[in-house]
């Protein structure tokens, strides 16, 4: 069986063409849109005398710092009382009393 297409009209050959056209394109775009140069304009014109009016006598303020917290309470004294007993040779018996 015989396709019966015309191989010369399928648009797949040159899609590959197109897209880098476009991205050529795309690229050209960006690179003139980076390279733009711009003017000031005289803003002379522009301009709007106020004279004084933004002459303005700000009070100064003071701030109000609170006082420190007081210095937290010293920790608890612990006594240790170690009694060491010699029973037999080398061996000892430790006893610690907390108070």
């Amino acid at each position: 069986m015989e396709p019966k297409k015309n191989p010369k009209a399928d648009l797949k050959q040159w899609s590959g063409v197109y897209f880098l056209a476009g991205l050529a394109f795309m690229l050209f775009l960006s690179w003139q849109a980076v390279e733009w140069k711009s003017y000031d304009r005289d803003l002379s014109l522009d301009t709007l005398n106020v004279g004084d009016d933004l002459d303005e006598d700000i009070p100064i303020t003071e701030l109000l710092t609170p006082p420190p917290p007081p210095p937290p309470p010293p920790p608890p004294q612990v006594h240790i009382n170690i009694k060491l007993s010699n029973i037999k040779g080398n061996f000892f018996i430790l006893k610690v009393k907390l108070t």
